[in-house]
């Protein structure tokens, strides 16, 4: 009998902006690296490690390659573990994909087996990619331990089908959090579940899932999730000047500095340079935010600056504006930038703390501004070609 657990990967910008990613290469959060990579590292100190197995996708081989240092054992990274293939869904928000894929998305929340992913996979052809990596390497690993990195979506589908024997069940499976494990006892080319989903490694400030009860209510989860459209300064301005002179409130405590006409003829700007760069930030069919992005600012730099990030009031404090964060992080990585900046005012407190809560560290000063940076660029080593 083989013994192999399951690791799922760390929080990624994913899971906190709120995006399908799938094959998509992104980063770990600073959650994951500095909270929950060091418990699940502790969780496996006393355990005897054989071998370490990963996807190849970033975030999952990054997250036990920690497991793989501690017991002198070499990381081999294994495409048969990757996750679902999203295919035309890649890096799509979860807001966007029922405004573009009304049909599918209905299905996917139902009974997502069933769902082609335009251009990406089923969950049975993910399944059996996944279950045949298991296999066979617990042939390999005959009496021995092991660790093998993945993904939430490729997890639940195995734990299904190893549990009720087929996919119809999976959605008796609940989603798993971050660095969650399930240990597999594979044997003859059975897969037996010992235990699933096992968090318990975590404490509450190293939770995904806890951090993310904000979005339920009850027991119910409610709405969350943001899509993006570009600014109509035609059909938008009321709604854009609103929004902008809430942004100057927010970062300076006043919006007497607010000039309309200069605010609109930058933004009108930025938008001709890239058509992603002014957008308004919707809850179905509400305005929730606005985001500014100037694609040029920085000529010649491999960075790209964030001018604006502001959501409504009713949203802040609530996580909503993480999600403008990760379509920024989305324009800049689509044309090669390999850092993001944003100039903070001085003496905005809570903007601060936002954006060092996601990585930016401070950079350097502008009058009246601290200057904050966060590296967005993916170097994965170990991917194979797709």
């Amino acid at each position: 009998m083989t013994k192999i657990y399951l690791v799922r990967h760390g929080e990624a910008e994913g899971n906190a902006y709120r995006r399908s990613h799938g094959w998509y290469d992104s980063l770990l959060t600073k959650k994951a690296r500095e909270r929950q990579l060091p418990a699940l590292l502790d969780r496996f100190s006393n355990i005897k490690i054989d071998a370490v197995y990963s996807s190849d996708i970033l975030r999952a081989h990054q997250t036990v390659q920690g497991i793989a240092d501690a017991h002198n054992v070499e990381l081999i990274p294994e495409p048969g573990l990757r996750e679902l293939n999203m295919g035309e869904w890649e890096d799509c928000t979860w807001g966007e994909l029922p405004i573009k894929y009304p049909t599918e998305m209905d299905a996917w929340q139902r009974r997502p087996w069933e769902v082609k992913i335009p251009g990406g996979e089923t969950y049975k052809e993910a399944e059996k990619r996944v279950r045949d990596t298991i296999l066979r390497i617990a042939e390999k690993h005959k009496g021995e331990t092991v660790v093998a990195g993945t993904h939430g979506a490729v997890a639940r589908a195995i734990l299904s089908t190893s549990l009720y024997g087929s996919l119809d069940s999976m959605n008796k499976i609940t989603w798993c959090d971050n660095t969650a494990v399930s240990l597999l006892l594979v044997e003859d080319g059975n897969i037996r579940i010992d235990f699933l989903n096992d968090n318990s490694h975590l404490n509450l400030n190293c939770s995904t899932l806890e951090s993310q009860k904000w979005w339920r209510d009850g027991d119910e989860p409610t709405d969350f999730n943001l899509w993006f459209r570009p600014v109509d300064f035609e059909k938008d301005m009321e709604k854009f000047l609103y929004y902008g002179r809430e942004f100057y409130l927010s970062a300076y405590g006043q919006n007497a500095a607010f000039v309309e006409e200069e605010f609109i003829l930058e933004s009108k700007r930025m938008q001709k340079q890239n058509a992603g760069s002014v957008m308004f930030a919707m809850m179905r069919d509400k305005v929730y935010g606005l985001l500014r992005l100037d694609t040029e600012a920085l000529e010649g730099s491999e960075s790209g600056l964030i001018k604006t990030v502001i959501v409504a009031k009713e949203a802040r404090g609530k996580g909503y504006a993480s999600q403008l964060l990760g379509e920024a992080i989305s324009v800049y990585r689509r044309i090669g930038k390999k850092a993001i900046v944003v100039n903070v005012a001085e003496k905005n407190e809570q903007a601060r703390n936002f954006y060092t809560k996601h990585g930016f560290i401070s950079c350097g000063e502008i009058p009246g501004h601290i200057v904050m940076k966060k590296e967005i660029q993916v170097i994965n080593p170990l991917r194979t070609k797709n």
